[in-house]
């Protein structure tokens, strides 16, 4: 789900949310800094073309700047690059916004990320655009989506004279008026000091049979599943029997790259500097996908994106191949070795990589061609995640759990039951697996998942002994830029 984590990665770091970010320690990535002047030629070109709101202006645009032969499938809604379809999009978006002005651009790579602001009502928006290798610029896939309404229509900013008691109360109202706006879906679950300040449930499981969301509703949580790899790994690493430090090809010998095998360590895969590319993009073997080696065909000889250590790209393939490792390692399958030594110990016991009875079904806005339409119908997603790589369970992510049991993960880490404070603090403070922050006497262990239909995120604050939970059935970012919000007006952070 390469365009739903930059989506994710880029929002952390230009301070649109917190704690979601490339996988490594918040104190070793600054924010990008914008140009001095927002834009590119492909930005530029686009932003003319929309704001024209002329149909046969932005139909040209379309055929000279994007690459109508190629096909970009990925997790979010806008298709790319029919010609007719992304005018349409182009086009609706102009009538919605009124013209849109750029506040400011971060080029990556071969694209460029801009946050703008539209002339009607202002609303905020996320642009991406990714190009080819041609000059001039052919737009291979892009994203437009809206960030309005924010969570500060529904919470307001905190104060300091508010008791606990009122500010729960302000909290509660807030959630039921997102739910009731169709902005907000899921549960939530808010602690300090072992003991559950807020939980709640909101929404539906089952839009079609109007089945509630309750505290105990199983969500697929994507990529949150990443902090069980990263545990996995430094509880063999405690053992002595593995090192961060150390390339891939000792612990798998049978690595098809010997190459890269004996370049890329096990420390490269957890904080997605490997080089690896991503996997999900790729189609299912013709042949299923039975043991974690049978993977290897999908990606181990391609070339790497960059020389390991020397950039980053968020990589699900990284995870995959550290869980090859802890499998390879432990002499156990890595489903079992997460069953046995993560969520047992844990006392998790509605935690799976198997698909649970009851679990909330993906819903995302059906506005494919009208991004802004706040209005659009309701989908299910769960076509979507039909269409991924089917094989065993897996390191990138992808369990089932509740709000419940991953807060019992997190009591279970901040005690010690599953890793020592040795190997847990390494962890945080050199973000190994995890979204975390490690500076000015804080550490936060966390990770987030996003993707159609899927918006989740655990936070364990050890500085305060605190942890916040949510699982949501919608997509980002609204869920979790609320919850952003929550945290600062409990005092959580």
């Amino acid at each position: 789900m390469r365009r739903t984590n930059r989506f994710l990665a880029t929002l952390f770091t230009c301070g649109l949310i917190s704690i979601v970010g490339l996988g490594i320690a918040q104190t070793k990535q600054p924010a990008p800094k914008p140009q001095e002047e927002p834009g590119s030629p492909a930005l530029k070109n686009l932003i003319e073309a929309i704001n024209s709101r002329d149909p046969g202006r932005i139909a040209s645009f379309v055929l000279k700047n994007f690459d109508t032969n190629h096909a970009d499938q990925d997790s979010w809604s806008t298709h790319c690059c029919e010609p007719n379809e992304v005018a349409r999009t182009l086009d609706n978006i102009g009538r919605r916004s009124g013209g849109l002005i750029v506040e400011s651009a971060y080029p990556h790579g071969t694209g460029i990320t801009a946050f703008a602001k539209t002339k009607l009502k202002g609303g905020k928006l996320y642009i991406d655009l990714e190009c080819g290798n041609t000059e001039p610029c052919r737009i291979e896939s892009y994203q437009i989506l809206s960030l309005s309404p924010g969570p500060q229509n529904f919470l307001p900013k905190p104060q300091a004279d508010v008791s606990t008691e009122k500010r729960l109360e302000t909290l509660k109202r807030a959630f039921e008026g997102a739910s009731a706006g169709q902005l907000f879906s899921g549960t939530v679950l808010i602690a300090r000091h072992g003991k559950v300040q807020f939980r709640g449930a909101y929404g539906e499981a089952d839009r079609a049979r109007h089945i509630p969301v309750s505290i105990d509703t199983p969500f697929f949580i994507a990529s949150l599943g990443k902090l069980f790899t990263s545990v996995a790994v430094a509880q063999l690493v405690s053992e002595g029997k593995l090192s961060y430090d150390q390339p891939i090809i000792r612990y798998l010998p049978d690595y098809p790259n010997k190459v890269a095998a004996s370049k890329i360590t096990l420390r490269e895969l957890l904080t997605h500097t490997s080089g690896l590319a991503d996997i999900f993009s790729r189609q299912s073997p013709p042949t299923p996908l039975r043991r974690l080696r049978d993977y290897y065909p999908l990606f181990a000889s391609d070339p790497l994106l960059f020389e390991p250590g020397r950039g980053q790209s968020y990589s699900n393939t990284g995870f995959l191949v550290a869980s090859m490792i802890v499998e390879s390692v432990s002499g156990e399958e890595f489903r079992h070795y997460l069953a046995d030594h993560i969520f047992g110990p844990a006392g998790m016991r509605r935690t799976s990589s198997e698909e649970p009875y009851g679990r909330a079904i993906r819903y995302y806005r059906n506005n494919v061609e009208d991004p802004l339409n706040v209005d659009a119908p309701w989908i299910s997603a769960e076509a979507f995640y039909g269409k991924l790589l089917k094989g065993p369970a897996v390191g990138p992510g992808g369990e089932y759990s509740t709000v419940e049991d991953l807060f019992r993960f997190a009591e279970a880490l901040e005690s010690g039951k599953l890793l020592d404070r040795t190997g847990f603090e390494m962890l945080v403070q050199q973000g190994l697996g995890c979204q975390c922050t490690s500076q000015q006497s804080k550490l936060i262990f966390a990770h987030t998942g996003g993707g159609p239909g899927v918006d989740t995120g655990l936070k364990l604050y050890v500085h305060r002994n605190a942890v916040s939970v949510f699982l949501s059935n919608y997509s980002p970012p609204f869920p979790q830029a609320l919850m952003d919000d929550v945290d600062l007006f409990l005092g959580t952070s």
